[in-house]
């Protein structure tokens, strides 16, 4: 059959003193006829305390020293109240320097920044006198290349007259037989011959002075592939420093501002102050501040035996009495039963929600008693 649960509160001082250890061998068992002599009912109860179906744990990863505490234990607060504020004297210094360093980097004051942009300096000036190098042996080569070609055509143009001499005067020699002419005639065959040696020579030369030149040529384009990589490396330096060392430091600032705004720590939510873990001129080394508790609902918490846990269940209605009212009922209704068991406590723990959260507050110490019937 359906079982028709009821919960009674009745509190005294001696079982709120008990409940503070939130056992769950303060329970009690009791029968008693109701109806007809086959019923009876089996009453159930247990110690709980008062707590807020919400909480928010107000958390700081900052450490150091707490300069001031705007509440206390039990305050009212609201979403966007000052909690506490710490210190943040270095934090502010650091800003500061850290902002100036970003101003005289992005003005080109830093020292680093003067480093790179004489880098590039340097690199050019080492390109300029580098390629003007190749180019003034260049120019002198072709030069040479000029002078080498223009000796070449005159010999050239000596060895071409002079056939016509040697056509000449063998000419006249087949119409005289002259003995002068002949002599003329072979000294122009000697010195024809001595201009072709020279005229050979030339030629040779000229053919050293254009690998020179192409070789200069390979040269000039290699050292300005070279060069102007290094000066581009330089630029890089400087543009991977602007871009990289200053978006990181402004990346520092922006935390630095994010810290320092923390540092003045707000009630992320409206409640009451039921924890506070820091107080003035404390050095705090990070983590839970304080928690604060929700006003609006409220549930009861307690421990059930084993024994009883498959006696009770969720939506099961509950009234609950605290100690400092003598018979008035407060309604409520079983949410939850965990399901695992708690050593400490010798129990499973049971949230009540609570009806009328006005006869209740936070840390009220309460004995809930559960009533149905059994065949």
């Amino acid at each position: 059959m359906r079982r028709l649960v009821k919960i009674l509160v009745v509190a005294s001082m001696s079982l709120i003193i008990t409940a503070c250890n939130q056992k769950a061998e303060n329970y009690s068992e009791e029968y008693s006829d109701v109806g007809t002599q086959e019923e009876k009912t089996e009453t159930i109860s247990f110690n709980g305390i008062v707590k807020a179906e919400e909480e928010s744990s107000v958390i700081s990863v900052l450490t150091g020293t707490v300069m001031n505490v705007y509440v206390k234990k039990g305050d009212i607060v609201e979403k966007g109240d000052k909690i506490c504020k710490f210190n943040t004297s270095e934090l502010q210094a650091e800003l500061l320097s850290l902002e100036d360093k970003i101003e005289k980097e992005k003005s080109g004051e830093s020292i680093r920044i003067k480093m790179y942009k004489e880098n590039i300096e340097n690199a050019k000036r080492t390109r300029n006198s580098k390629i003007n190098t190749i180019k003034e042996q260049l120019c002198k080569t072709k030069k040479s290349y000029n002078e080498v070609q223009k000796e070449g055509k005159k010999y050239k143009d000596k060895i071409e007259m002079l056939q016509k001499k040697m056509v000449a005067y063998k000419t006249l020699l087949n119409e005289t037989e002259d003995i002068e002419t002949e002599a003329l005639y072979n000294k122009t065959i000697e010195e024809k011959k001595s201009y072709e040696a020279l005229y050979k020579e030339s030629k040779l030369k000229e053919e050293e002075i254009k690998e020179s030149i192409d070789n200069l040529n390979a040269s000039y384009k290699l050292e300005v592939l070279e060069q102007d990589s290094l000066l581009d490396k330089a630029k890089y330096d400087l543009e991977l420093y602007q871009n990289t060392t200053i978006l990181e430091d402004e990346a520092q600032v922006k935390d630095l501002k994010k810290r320092i705004k923390d540092a003045e720590v707000l009630a992320d939510c409206n409640g009451i102050i039921t924890e506070l873990n820091i107080e003035k001129g404390q050095n705090f080394s990070g983590g839970k501040i304080a928690v604060i508790s929700g006003k609006e609902k409220y549930v009861v918490q307690g421990y059930l035996p084993e024994k009883n846990v498959f006696k009770v269940y969720p939506q099961d209605e509950v009234t609950i009495i605290p100690s400092y009212i003598d018979g008035d009922e407060i309604t409520g209704r079983i949410e939850k039963i965990s399901d695992v068991y708690d050593d400490e406590n010798e129990g499973f723990l049971v949230e009540v929600s609570v009806g009328k959260k006005e006869d209740l507050r936070i840390g009220m110490n309460v004995k809930v008693r559960m009533e149905y019937v059994v065949s």
